[in-house]
């Protein structure tokens, strides 16, 4: 759950220059910095439900829980004060293929720079965001 919380955190803390957009559904994603920036999108779009069908659990989840969780996503937003722009650096696919890693530049808005990883997984559904 620690695990779910800094992910999601670090998400939506995430801004986007470039945005792609959030769509109703979140159709398979062919990479694992596709599903990161698809992710991301819909948190600058303040589409926190949106944001939730890109982790790893939310093709099991009930419509109540996918909506609890936007709620704690838009809460965690709120309270971030957020990042005014991200770029995505490259992604890492493990030999297993089943995994990889993004990594991310992340500017906040008062101009500072850093970078953070997004640790993704494939599923029957694509590339989603883990949640351990």
């Amino acid at each position: 759950m620690k695990k779910m919380m800094t992910i999601a955190m670090t998400a939506l803390l995430m801004g986007s220059v470039a945005l792609v957009g959030c769509g109703g559904n979140a159709a398979k994603s062919d990479s694992p910095s596709a599903v990161v920036q698809k992710a991301l999108s819909c948190a600058v779009q303040k589409d926190y439900k949106g944001m939730v069908k890109y982790f790893e659990s939310s093709a099991a989840a009930t419509e109540a829980e996918l909506d609890e969780a936007a709620a704690v996503l838009e809460l965690l937003y709120s309270l971030s004060g957020g990042i005014s722009e991200f770029e995505i650096l490259g992604e890492e696919i493990e030999e297993n293929g089943m995994e990889a890693e993004v990594k991310v530049k992340l500017t906040d808005l008062k101009g500072e720079s850093r970078t953070d990883e997004a640790d993704v997984v494939k599923t029957d559904q694509g590339w989603r965001l883990r949640m351990d």
